[in-house]
């Protein structure tokens, strides 16, 4: 026993650690020290009995082939079974003790017992990976059980394949278990052993004749998992074995498909010495080598191309390994393709050549393909040339490499947009003072005669609209629907700009009333605010008759309601049914405009074309919230319409009860007489 302090240490102080332990820590200092082991046996065994465990399963558990003796000698049964169908034997193979098995099976231990899951003593030990006592077992006469463990569905050959128990795996082969067998995914063990990169095992499973040519649910081979992890050692062992270098597996790769775009040079050169197809196109039309390419494996490439692959092959998209080279950002890799014949202005079924795909950003690539002469004025499907590309995403360097090779920006896409409409519409300012600088004309209008004026303006890019200006660009030229470049601005709430534009004089023209009936129903109270002082007429209105003020309630803009009151906007001003903002305000529900509307007693109850007052409106539509606000006002709720239709007929139509209670109280009040009226 242990000393404490130079004191003998009795078993009972050490079992105090009992509770703080884990099974394994039990496991250690019951082997450490018979004694201990005793009392622990003991111990344990209480919180097993639970289970329906008996002491044996306890003294099995800590390992000491003494005790377990003592109590199979005291009449302990070595085929009981615990509730879940665990026997003694189950817990030997668990913890790894082989004599203790041994020991159990010599007293008639059922060596093929099962657990309630299918699992026998063997196979505990197998998973486990107690390859000693899978010896013991095996020795002794167990069987190989197929049982299938989980939803993988897999076996117990699986689980060494996997887990790499390389001498548990030639035990298990010697006794002829099943080697092909598939789990939930079509996996044989050969397909896990691959996939980890357990040579041994995989060596064992091919001499004991597992399948080589065998696909999963979705295509697979062991060769494809071997080429797709680089294994080397492993892809020469299935090749010896008779693997198909060219077999298409998921999404037709074939193994030389996953090795390229992975960049596994060895087991590129060894696939292609083996005979595999250089040129096979997977699902998507790709072939190893435009994966290579847009990998940027230039060292694949090289192999690929002295091997044979076409270089001009393309995918199902008609993009060639040359356009994915271009992705990958490596010059060399184009050189090389070019050099071997890919044609420089391939197109994709857009008609996009690698020169538009480059122009995209990817400038590093850029002088290696004009070097090679790429057309620098190729039209992709929507009339777009590489410098519109540049320039629509701002790339100052390829655009002035574009430049500098002749590209002139003249060329109009299928909307009549040049580069400089894309880069204006963007905001890239310094594409737009570099493409005019080049030639570039500031004045050339689109399909929709717009200018590169009207986009930078649109979208509220301010550098750029100043640069434009101070190059003395005309700021008064108008659309295919009348409007300036100030249309825009205003109707997007660009304050600076419109601020810009209107100090150079632009008229505040009906389409420039247009847009601030826009910008005051989307709220652009800064923009307004602007117009007003710049002497915009608050009483014009559009097609529908409205007012500002009716697209502010349209618009749910309080703020720019009380700016428009603020500034005198005419309340009563009626659209083309007579409606004026306060109708608006009751029909659309809109409870805190109307109370705003509510402030000039003069509009309350006015009538549309039909003689409905908002109150009508309100009950028409339900908004109970509004009717209260209106009759707190002191809303007329008896006023008839043209067709003598109150606003209390429109809720018994409806069936509108409540709403029928709050008109028939506010009736009621209106017609009591006052305390002047009901005096004698």
């Amino acid at each position: 026993m242990g000393r404490w302090w130079g004191l003998p240490l009795p078993p009972e102080i050490v079992l105090e650690l009992f509770d703080y332990l884990e099974p394994s820590d039990v496991v250690a200092l019951a082997q450490a020290a018979e004694g201990f082991a005793q009392l622990a046996v003991s111990a344990y065994s209480s919180s097993l009995r639970e289970h329906g465990r008996t002491i044996l399963f306890s003294a099995v558990t800590c390992g000491h082939i003494s005790i377990v003796k003592h109590y199979l000698e005291g009449g302990a049964d070595p085929c009981t079974a615990d509730d879940e169908g665990n026997t003694p034997l189950h817990w030997a193979a668990v913890f790894g003790h082989c004599n203790v098995a041994s020991l159990l099976i010599d007293v008639g231990a059922d060596i093929n017992a099962r657990h309630k899951n299918g699992l026998s003593p063997l196979d505990y030990a197998i998973i486990t990976g107690y390859d000693r006592v899978v010896e013991v077992l095996l020795n002794k006469g167990a069987t190989i059980t197929d049982v299938r463990i989980g939803q993988t569905q897999r076996t117990t050959l699986h689980a060494v394949a996997i887990k790499g128990y390389s001498l548990i795996a030639e035990m298990l082969l010697s006794h002829r278990a099943s080697i092909d067998v598939k789990d939930a995914h079509g996996h044989t063990p050969l397909h896990l052993a691959v996939s980890e990169g357990h040579i041994g095992i995989v060596r064992a499973l091919l001499c004991a004749g597992a399948t080589v040519v065998i696909q999963d649910e979705l295509g697979d081979s062991p060769l494809h998992l071997a080429a797709g992890n680089g294994y080397i050692a492993i892809v020469q062992e299935l090749l010896n074995k008779g693997a198909d270098p060219s077999l298409q597996g998921h999404e037709n790769d074939t193994p030389l498909h996953r090795a390229s775009s992975m960049g596994f040079v060895d087991v590129v050169q060894c696939l292609i010495k083996a005979g595999a197809n250089v040129s096979a196109q997977n699902l998507d039309g790709k072939t190893p080598l435009l994966q290579a390419s847009g990998a940027g494996e230039a060292a694949t490439v090289r192999l690929l191309l002295d091997a044979g692959s076409g270089p001009s092959i393309s995918d199902e998209s008609g993009a060639t390994p040359l356009h994915f080279a271009v992705l990958s950002e490596k010059a060399t890799i184009a050189d090389m393709l070019i050099k071997a014949g890919a044609h420089v202005d391939s197109i994709n079924d857009k008609k996009q050549t690698p020169l538009h795909w480059a122009a995209k950003g990817h400038e590093e690539i850029v002088p290696t393909l004009l070097n090679h002469k790429a057309d620098i004025h190729a039209l992709s499907h929507t009339g777009w040339t590489p410098l519109h590309w540049a320039a629509n995403e701002g790339h100052v360097g390829i655009t002035t490499a574009l430049l500098e090779a002749g590209a002139i920006d003249q060329i109009q896409n299928q909307h009549g947009e040049s580069a400089l409409h894309l880069a204006a519409q963007k905001g890239h300012e310094t594409v737009v003072q570099l493409l005019i600088q080049r030639g570039s004309n500031p004045h050339l209008t689109d399909n929709e005669l717009r200018t590169a004026l009207h986009y930078t303006a649109g979208e509220g890019h301010e550098d750029t609209v100043k640069m434009l200006l101070s190059i003395k660009v005309r700021s008064d030229v108008r659309d295919i629907d009348g409007r300036t470049p100030l249309y825009y601005a205003v109707l997007h709430g660009h304050v600076a700009i419109a601020n810009m534009l209107l100090d150079l004089g632009t008229n505040l023209d009906e389409t420039i009333k247009e847009a601030f009936l826009e910008a005051a129903e989307a709220g652009h109270e800064l923009m307004v605010q602007l117009l007003i002082e710049r002497g915009i007429d608050l009483s014009f209105n559009d097609s529908s008759g409205y007012t500002a003020l009716h697209r502010a309630v349209l618009g749910s803009q309080i703020e720019v309601l009380e700016l428009l009151l603020g500034q005198e906007a005419d309340r009563s001003a009626r659209d083309n049914n007579g409606k004026t903002a306060l109708h608006l305000a009751a029909q659309e529900g809109e409870d805190e405009i109307a109370k705003v509307l509510l402030g000039d007693s003069g509009i309350r109850d006015l009538q549309d074309y039909d003689g409905w007052t908002a109150l009508h409106w309100a009950v028409e539509n339900e908004h109970e919230n509004t009717v209260r606000t209106l009759l707190g006002a002191g809303v007329d709720p008896g006023i008839n319409s043209f067709n003598a239709c109150t606003p209390l007929d429109l809720a018994e139509v409806g069936a509108l009860e409540t709403m029928e209670q709050i008109l028939r109280e506010a009736l009621a009040a209106r017609n009591r007489p006052t305390m002047d009226e009901a005096s004698p």
